[in-house]
């Protein structure tokens, strides 16, 4: 997992490449916040998506191959949607994490205005150290 603050996703993505040796997909997620809260993590650390409402969505992905299930184990990264699209969203990035292989894919970018279809804005970014 990479946390970096205040580098785009061409930074990021030259860094993963240079790193990349197996192949592995990674998401993007960047909030709208001052101090830049940026992620890219590996696609295939995905855990769970949930609904959390209509308008959102909560990605859960594991850290470092902990899996006891308490909170403490997972980075979570929220996204706001579009209101009843959550089901597309969810379906979207299970995709990309687990059909495309080798991938960058920009999941939320708030600073860039780039997003998968049907998310509007990356929420908080949670990483548990």
């Amino acid at each position: 997992m990479i946390r970096k603050r205040g580098f785009g996703p061409s930074f990021v993505f030259n860094y993963i490449c240079h790193m990349n040796s197996n192949n592995d997909s990674w998401l993007y997620f960047n909030t709208a916040d001052t101090d830049g809260n940026t992620i890219a993590i590996k696609a295939s650390s995905l855990y769970a998506v949930d609904s959390t409402s209509p308008t959102a969505v909560t990605l859960r992905f594991k850290q470092n191959g902990v899996t006891s299930g308490t909170v403490t184990d997972f980075a979570t990264v929220a996204l706001a949607v579009t209101s009843g699209k959550s089901q597309e969203v969810i379906d979207e990035v299970w995709h990309v994490a687990t059909k495309k292989l080798g991938v960058f894919q920009v999941i939320a970018d708030d600073a860039n205005g780039d997003y998968i279809d049907n998310v509007t804005a990356c929420g908080a970014i949670t990483v548990n150290v």
